[in-house]
């Protein structure tokens, strides 16, 4: 292996390996992604038709091959990397939290060799090697963006999303879904409904996005509306927290009350978002617009009392290790408006973050 070995050369590795001449970006079956140990598979939804709806300034559909390209970039975790301060890295706070193997979801999930233990008579080896070894492990088994095709149609578009997701999720397969605006989330919901399965809608942002249709049209601010008015009864319910106090109408959090749901303003601590996250199966969506905007400039929203990057990682890393989380998806990032791509590096760091809690729990 390289020395200055990148994350382009490492995901998707033992697909195309194995694969039998087909290009791994048009998709194989799932019976050559289950053969070949596919656990994480990235996909990507470029699209901005429900910001347009709302009101909002476009450019998210821009985001999907952004972040991917700036996550291909960077390197895996580093073995000094838990001896290190100031990441997140090292073994405390919502690291840990107790965590279980394996997804709590239909389908088993492909038996890996693990890294986490040594032969008898062998000593150990120093969790600093494990960590790296188990994130290589599973960026091999991650695959490579998929794009899903977007048309304008957001309603087809969504459909067309839910029907991708519904495939990995009744496979094991761990979705990590890049938006495009928050629309996204409504479509990642439809995979559930699709595969059969209830969950809870765990969402990190400043607003609640339970707005009604505009002329009976989906936005971005309506995927949960839409979510928790679903004939299929599939969300359970729906948690939002890091609100904005003056963004938020009232007649939109008594909604969600409504509806069995929490509403928490400003930045959650873990424990809290563990709580709400420990929920059986839950789908998590994280909007960038809850970030600072000193953080992340370049969203559809900017934010001036949003929560610091440093507390998002925490958040995302806290809800990747917990089985319950079953899927993800990341919205609302908007490179037209970025400074020095500054929104971008910070959304592909939060991928990668989960990437390597997955690691931690799949493996």
């Amino acid at each position: 292996m390289s020395s200055d070995v990148r994350l382009r050369d490492l995901i998707g590795q033992r697909v195309s390996e194995s694969s039998t001449g087909k290009n791994s970006q048009s998709g194989l079956s799932f019976q050559e992604y289950f053969s070949h140990g596919l656990m994480v598979q990235l996909l990507g939804f470029p699209t901005d038709e429900g910001v347009r709806r709302n009101g909002g300034r476009p450019g998210a559909a821009e985001a999907p091959q952004t972040i991917a390209d700036l996550l291909m970039n960077m390197t895996p975790v580093s073995s000094g990397a838990m001896s290190e301060s100031g990441h997140g890295l090292q073994q405390s706070g919502s690291s840990s939290l107790q965590r279980s193997q394996g997804l709590p979801q239909p389908g088993t999930a492909p038996s890996q060799s693990g890294y986490t233990s040594s032969e008898p008579g062998q000593d150990a080896e120093p969790p600093e090697s494990v960590l790296r070894k188990n994130h290589i492990a599973l960026l091999e088994r991650t695959g490579p963006l998929e794009m899903i095709e977007c048309t304008g149609d957001v309603e087809r578009d969504q459909e067309r999303l839910g029907e991708r997701v519904a495939e990995l999720l009744r496979s094991g397969i761990f979705p990590i879904i890049l938006g495009g605006g928050h629309e996204t989330a409504y479509g990642h919901f439809l995979g559930y409904t699709m595969a059969g399965m209830d969950t809870t809608i765990v969402n990190l942002d400043a607003h609640t996005d339970v707005r009604p249709l505009k002329q009976g049209k989906a936005h971005s601010g309506s995927p949960f509306f839409q979510a928790l008015t679903h004939p299929s009864g599939h969300c359970r319910a729906y948690h939002v927290c890091g609100l904005n106090p003056f963004s938020v109408a009232e007649e939109h959090a008594t909604f969600v009350q409504n509806h069995g749901g929490e509403t928490h303003f400003g930045a959650p601590t873990p424990e809290l978002f563990h709580r709400l996250v420990d929920s059986g199966t839950v789908m998590l969506t994280l909007d960038m617009d809850v970030v600072h905007q000193a953080d992340a400039p370049g969203v559809s929203a900017p934010n001036a009392a949003g929560i610091r990057s440093e507390r998002w990682l925490d958040l995302a890393r806290t809800a990747a290790a917990n089985p319950s989380v079953t899927s993800l998806d990341l919205c609302e990032v908007n490179p037209r408006y970025d400074r020095d791509h500054q929104t971008t590096r910070l959304a592909a760091l939060t991928v990668w973050t989960v990437l390597l809690e997955l690691s931690k729990r799949l493996l």
